[in-house]
């Protein structure tokens, strides 16, 4: 096993641009806003409801419960006419561990991430204090084997990474981390942080990793309580699966997923970039999200 008591810290690698400012609402900004924020909320109350009592039957009935949760959230996200647009999506081996690494923009990252394989139910690292006080998520982040850390204590963070990577070997599961370490609400990329993702591959060495970069979500909280843009798009691309042998070492591997994250970034925003590939629209309605 790798040490982890002073890792190396990666390279700073070239910012990618910042995205372009927010234009000022326009009326129909506020005018939806209410009826987004009022049934995002529902279906975080009747899902509360829903996942406790799924939960009694068993953690199969409570994912299946956790899996519609996910759907109905992205469901509301038409109520803005907002576009969930996905490229990539790479068929997995049943029988193997995979950890998808993404940038972190805004709280809607976590159902479109689930929502790309819902089969699999990707289980998430998320830090401790959303374990209480959130309708429907502080219960699943407790039940639903994710994994929740003190980010002002490290040595409980490896700790925990490192029983939540041997869970996910194990039982040949998908963990998703966010190696920024918080939400960019401003929309600009923060360097990633090896160490969690160190862990990760330190004790699920048959895992195999899913780059995935996220674009266009820090709208939906760059004003926080404000109006968010109507007809706004969300972009996703899923890369290419990285394999554990193919790098030096799990530092290398997180070097590269950040600067697939960059480029992809940099095509979008940069102006004198051609626009990005065109990617596969997305309903992100309960039966296609």
């Amino acid at each position: 096993m790798r040490s982890h008591t002073s890792p190396t810290k990666p390279e700073r690698l070239a910012d990618a641009p910042p995205p372009k400012a927010l234009p000022p609402p326009r009326f129909v900004d506020y005018l939806l806003f209410l009826p987004f924020v009022i049934a995002f909320l529902l279906v975080l109350l009747i899902f509360d409801l829903t996942q406790r009592i799924a939960f009694l039957f068993g953690r199969s009935a409570h994912a299946r419960a956790v899996n519609q949760l996910n759907h109905y959230l992205l469901y509301t996200l038409q109520i803005l006419r907002i576009k969930v647009e996905i490229k990539g999506l790479y068929p997995l081996e049943a029988a193997r561990p995979y950890i998808i690494v993404s940038n972190h923009q805004s709280l809607i990252d976590i159902p479109i991430l689930h929502c790309l394989y819902p089969e699999r139910a990707p289980k998430f690292i998320a830090k401790k204090e959303l374990a209480y006080g959130l309708p429907t998520v502080s219960f699943n982040l407790r039940n639903g084997k994710n994994c929740l850390i003190d980010r002002k204590d490290p040595e409980q963070a490896v700790g925990e990474i490192t029983k939540f990577a041997q869970l996910i070997e194990r039982e040949k599961m998908i963990a998703t981390i966010f190696p920024e370490g918080t939400r960019a609400r401003d929309g600009r990329l923060k360097r990633f942080r090896p160490t969690g993702l160190m862990a990760l591959l330190d004790n699920a060495p048959s895992a195999q990793i899913i780059p995935v970069t996220i674009e266009g979500s820090w709208m939906l909280q760059a004003r926080r309580w404000g109006p968010v843009p109507v007809g706004a798009t969300i972009h996703v691309i899923v890369h290419p699966l990285l394999k554990q042998e193919d790098f030096r070492g799990p530092l290398e591997l997180c070097r590269e997923t950040q600067k697939s994250v960059e480029r992809d970034l940099t095509s979008f925003r940069r102006p004198s970039s051609p626009d990005a590939p065109a990617a596969r629209p997305s309903d992100p309605s309960p039966s296609q999200a």
